[in-house]
């Protein structure tokens, strides 16, 4: 098992680690605003300047030292109200690093003219989904959550299920996807959950999802006057930072669970985390 990071993405590449900036910065920046819009690339410039000070993170990572879960709105929230919030955080996937994560990780795993099945659990509205058939035109990807008022936008095929009672045989998929998913639930759920993943991919789990950090914690409440975020999208996503993982407390779990070849990759600025974990 290895720990490789930061990762190359669209916003990754930006940053080599808080404080440091690469040497391919240029080219980096040219990948983001494929993703991006001028607004949206001086917000993280300026999120980022605090660490190019300091040149450490040693302090920064002094904060938040263990994951805090604690409830969500949207768990409970009106259909109009989950609706925006879906909506805020297609936005944000699609500015702020979260489709460069995905794409990047399915890159790693996958060719663009393969033929490939992958199960996207969690899915939510749907939104990886979308991305993952324009990148690959031959794939079939199934979605599955638990919220019909979430997976309403999704298109077919689609599944409504239990992600702890999944209505599927080991090796159903070529890949499973968790992303923005596993920082919902406790150190030993997310362990049951990983080996259950695992066993239903044929070729590989593929996990994205946030990285604890002060930095994507600051960030909601920071750009709202720019991008009106619902209320309910600066409470959960402070809440979902606080709950996320660190890399190498995404290893322990992933090594508890039993998973082989594992790799994971951190992607800065964008302060994801993507775990793969191979079966060939």
């Amino acid at each position: 098992m290895d720990v490789v990071g930061p990762a190359s993405s669209a916003f990754g590449g930006v940053c080599a680690a808080a404080g440091r900036i690469t040497a391919d910065a240029p080219a980096a920046f040219n990948k983001l605003r494929r993703d991006s819009d001028v607004l949206s690339i001086v917000l993280y410039a300026i999120i980022l300047l605090p660490f190019r000070v300091l040149r450490t993170e040693r302090p920064i990572l002094k904060l938040f030292p263990k994951r805090l879960i604690e409830p969500e709105l949207l768990d409970h929230a009106p259909a109009e109200a989950a609706r925006r919030n879906l909506a805020d955080l297609v936005r944000i996937n699609e500015r702020f690093g979260g489709h460069s994560t995905l794409r990047d990780t399915l890159d790693s795993v996958a060719k663009r003219e393969e033929s490939f099945t992958l199960l996207d659990i969690g899915a939510a509205s749907g939104d990886s989904a979308k991305l993952i058939r324009e990148l690959y035109p031959r794939a079939s990807v199934t979605d599955l959550d638990n919220n019909i008022v979430n997976l309403s936008a999704a298109t077919q095929p689609k599944v409504i299920a239990d992600a702890f009672a999944l209505p599927f045989k080991p090796g159903s998929f070529d890949f499973v996807l968790a992303s923005l998913f596993l920082h919902h639930f406790t150190d030993e759920q997310v362990t049951c959950l990983l080996a259950s993943f695992y066993s239903i991919a044929r070729r590989a789990l593929l996990v994205c999802d946030l990285e604890r950090h002060i930095a994507p914690y600051l960030f909601l409440p920071a750009s709202w006057p720019f991008f009106r975020w619902s209320q309910l999208t600066l409470h959960d996503g402070m809440v979902s930072v606080r709950a996320a993982f660190r890399p190498r407390e995404l290893l322990h779990l992933s090594k508890n669970a039993g998973l082989g070849r594992v790799e994971i990759r951190v992607h800065r600025p964008a302060f994801r985390i993507a775990l793969v974990a191979r079966k060939r």
